[in-house]
């Protein structure tokens, strides 16, 4: 697939992390800040599909964080990352 990382099932996780840990925000508003769906962000959170390229970068616009910042999230592994990242200064992302 053009466009992988090599880590492609830890994106849902990135995604969560950063919705959740950092922004607090529901799959809702994500998906109305994103103009992607909140049915694909429940996807990619629970590991059943993977975003593509266009989605990473929306969802990561909306997110206030570059692509790259979304992928390393995801190549660290998501959730193992939220602490160390998101820990209790959430404002180390934006």
């Amino acid at each position: 697939m053009a466009g992988t990382t090599g880590c492609e099932e830890f994106y849902g996780a990135a995604i969560l992390v950063l919705r959740w840990c950092v922004r607090r925000w529901t799959q809702q508003h994500l998906a109305k800040e994103s103009g992607v769906s909140s049915t694909s962000i429940s996807n990619y959170e629970r590991g059943e599909t993977m975003p593509g390229t266009d989605e990473r970068r929306k969802v990561a616009a909306a997110l206030g964080v570059p692509l790259a910042g979304l992928d390393r999230l995801a190549a660290a592994g998501g959730l193992r990352a939220c602490h160390r990242i998101a820990g209790p200064d959430r404002r180390k992302l934006k």
